[in-house]
């Protein structure tokens, strides 16, 4: 607990990380299913696109703080 409050835990016991890349990989596997059976419509392949985006901000906001939210 001491190590999530301080942003010391390593990378793979980052909560913030590996919501961040479940993300990613969970909206890449969404776009490529709907490409894949021919759904092209901007409005059902915005979201996932968006969410990988998110995702990747948040993950690069995670890897380079220094200190934690709030210090």
């Amino acid at each position: 607990e001491v190590q999530h409050a301080t942003n010391t835990e390593s990378w793979y016991q980052s909560r913030g990380t590996l919501g961040s890349i479940g993300t990613i990989v969970s909206s890449a596997f969404a776009l490529w299913a709907m490409w894949t059976n021919g759904i092209r419509d901007p409005e059902l392949l915005s979201p996932p696109a968006v969410a990988i985006v998110g995702a990747g901000l948040a993950l690069y906001g995670r890897w380079v703080s220094t200190q934690p939210i709030g210090a």
